[in-house]
Formats: C-alpha cells, sequence, structure tokens
C-alpha cells in the first residue's frame, strides 16, 4: 500500500469539525497512514507534520512533489486576452493579484489590512484583484472591505470563475502576487505566478518557504508590517527574484515527477 498525505491542516491549525470530519482526520486518517508500506507527501513540511502528529517513521515517508500545468511551458502572454478581461473584470490601472476561492484559511481579511498598508506607505493607486471565488470567508471580507471604506469592484476585484487564459494573463501582469495564507500543504498559486514572471510576496508558515525557494519574499500571515518591509525588498530585488522564480519552478516538472513514481513502484517491495 503506497498512501498519498497531501496536508493535516485541520489537525495542524487544531480546526473545529463536524462529527464525520472528526472521524477522518482523528481516526481514519491515522489509520490508513499507519496501515500503508509508504506514505508519500507532496512537501518536506508535511512530512514534518506527519511525524510529529501521526507519529510516522520518517524513513517511511517519501517526498514526491507535484507538478505544474504542462501548457504553462508553452503558454505566451496574449494582449487580446488581457485586455478583455480587464475590462471583464473591471481592471482600470495597476493591480496586485492573489489566487484562492475565499475561504478563512486563505487569510483574504488580513490581506485587505496589507493592501491598504501598501497603499498608504508606498502611495500606490493599485487594484486588489483576487482571482477566485466568493466562498464561505466571503461575509468576512466584505466587512473587512466596509471596514476600511473600499468597494468591491472597485478597489477589490473578486472574479469568481476564470479561464486558464485568463488566469496566466492576469497573474503575469500583476505587480506583485500576494499569499498570505495561513497554511498549505503544497501551495501551487505562487508557483504559478513563479513561472508567468511575477515576483511572489507570501507567507513564511507551513509549505510556502520550500515550495518558493529563493523566488519569493516571505512576511508573516498574521504582521502587516512585514508584508510592508517586504514590498519594499521586492520593489529593489524585481528583476532577481524573477529570475529565481523561474528557475525554482523547474523543480516541478511533471516528466520527472512521473519517473520518481516509476522508481517507488518498483522499488517496493511486494
Amino acid at each position: 500500500v503506497i498512501w498519498t498525505l497531501h496536508d493535516l491542516r485541520s489537525i495542524v491549525l487544531g480546526e473545529q469539525m463536524s462529527i464525520p470530519a472528526s472521524m477522518y482526520w482523528k481516526k481514519w486518517l491515522p489509520y490508513s497512514a499507519r496501515y500503508a508500506d509508504v506514505v508519500v507527501t507532496t512537501t518536506e513540511s508535511t512530512k514534518r507534520d506527519a511525524v510529529k502528529y501521526l507519529d510516522l517513521n520518517p524513513d517511511s515517508i517519501k517526498v514526491i512533489t507535484i507538478g505544474l500545468p504542462k501548457a504553462i511551458k508553452t503558454w505566451k502572454p496574449d494582449s487580446s486576452i488581457l485586455k478583455e478581461a480587464k475590462t471583464k473584470f473591471g481592471i482600470t490601472g495597476p493591480f496586485f493579484t492573489s489566487l484562492g476561492t475565499i475561504q478563512p484559511i486563505k487569510n483574504y481579511p488580513f490581506l485587505i489590512d496589507v493592501f491598504v498598508a501598501l497603499r498608504n506607505e508606498y502611495k500606490l493607486k493599485h487594484q486588489l484583484v483576487i482571482i477566485g471565488g466568493k466562498g464561505w470567508d466571503f461575509p468576512t471580507v466584505l466587512s473587512k472591505l466596509h471596514q476600511h471604506g473600499l468597494e468591491e469592484g472597485k478597489d477589490v476585484v473578486i472574479t469568481g470563475y476564470v479561464t486558464e487564459d485568463e488566469k496566466w494573463n492576469l497573474l503575469a501582469n500583476s505587480d506583485a502576487f500576494l499569499f498570505p495564507s495561513l497554511y498549505e500543504g503544497f501551495g501551487i498559486p505562487p508557483i504559478e505566478a513563479q513561472a508567468v514572471g511575477t515576483p511572489v510576496l507570501c507567507a513564511d508558515n507551513s509549505s510556502l518557504p520550500w515550495v518558493v525557494g529563493d523566488g519569493a519574499v516571505l512576511a508573516s500571515a498574521t504582521d502587516t508590517q512585514t508584508w510592508v518591509d517586504g514590498y519594499g525588498k521586492l520593489t529593489k530585488d524585481r528583476s532577481e527574484l524573477i529570475k529565481n522564480g523561474k528557475t525554482n519552478v523547474k523543480r516541478f516538472d511533471w516528466d520527472t515527477i512521473a519517473l520518481e513514481w516509476i522508481e517507488l513502484y518498483k522499488n517496493t517491495p511486494i
């Protein structure tokens, strides 16, 4: 039995759970992990969590990462798609991006605080474009917007569903990608931004430092001043961060990853 563990967020963060969810996370998931001959995690961070919270032998855990969509290798910016997307979503000037459904783990209310702090500190006229759906934490985000006197659709744009081409073009043309997530088992969005040449400013927790490598500036997911300082560093080191980001994403190639899986199956005794 080879069993893949993507994350332990509910256990690590101590999230409130329904009875069925609690049965899964606290009983069946640990049982599955102990029953497996090999546990595969997608990052070193999740491996450490598995050792700590599931009491697994680190020698029984192998890290095999996940990859970027192969289409990104041949993707090219398209000015017409960008123009249509900006018109569609009401993007009128320079902008920051973030990516993901609005849910508590993504820490979007905090991101609104960061956005306001960046605009005030650096006298910016940027919009914040959240590429994702209005999930179950949207009321909290809306309350935060009202608190700061911001207008949804004008200061902060929440796109809802986007096509892949819209996503890539928006990411590639944003001033910076901001990702304040509280926990990620992996965290694909920051490396998507790196792949299209956008500098990344993201949280310093869980798997994110390992995933982004040298191609991002890290900041605390609870301290806005670290984001203000981080944006200053991003602006100063912009070219180097873009270069390092493009180098970093070469680690996440599906052809290489597939070979690692083949070797794992070949070498796991029956």
